[in-house]
């Protein structure tokens, strides 16, 4: 699903399925616009920091997933730390999610930093709950170009689709 850059995409996420009343899970640091979507839809962060070796913390991440969380999101690697979850975490994460029903999405902004292929978009024919975001912005240099894009089932795309902006 194309948008006009990853920060719109993300927002057609969250525009599409959270809603007042509702929860995201988010690690923190992370990118401010999370949270600032989760309360213009009116609905709650549960932060959780990373750990000391500024890893995420999955488990307390998974654990804060209750009956009105939406999103979890993670980015892929952090922005601001820089440390990444393996593919094995991603999956965990996501097979832990779908059995929710909780959204998992993976905001790849800077994966293609030092990556040249993406290895999380195999998983989503096996957990049609994830959602991957990735952008031309940062790596490869084409942040005047507005060009980002949402990885993901066919059927959740269409449906993340119908709050998508005309331009």
């Amino acid at each position: 699903l194309f948008a006009s850059g990853s920060d719109l995409a993300i927002k057609s996420v969250y525009e599409a399925c959270v809603g007042k009343g509702d929860n995201v899970i988010l690690h923190m640091p992370s990118f401010a616009m999370y949270r600032v979507y989760a309360w213009m839809l009116g609905a709650d962060v549960k932060s959780v920091p990373v750990k000391e070796d500024w890893s995420v913390d999955f488990e307390k991440m998974l654990k804060a997933a209750d009956g009105g969380t939406k999103v979890m999101v993670l980015e892929n690697p952090n922005g601001f730390v820089g440390t990444k979850p393996d593919l094995p975490q991603i999956e965990y994460c996501a097979k832990e999610l779908k059995k929710k029903g909780v959204l998992l999405l993976i905001d790849e902004a800077y994966y293609f930093i030092e990556n040249s292929a993406c290895d999380t978009s195999r998983l989503i024919d096996k957990y049609p709950n994830l959602i991957i975001s990735q952008t031309f912005s940062k790596c490869h240099g084409l942040a005047g170009t507005r060009f980002g894009y949402l990885v993901g089932h066919p059927e959740l795309m269409q449906y993340i689709s119908r709050v998508r902006p005309m331009h």
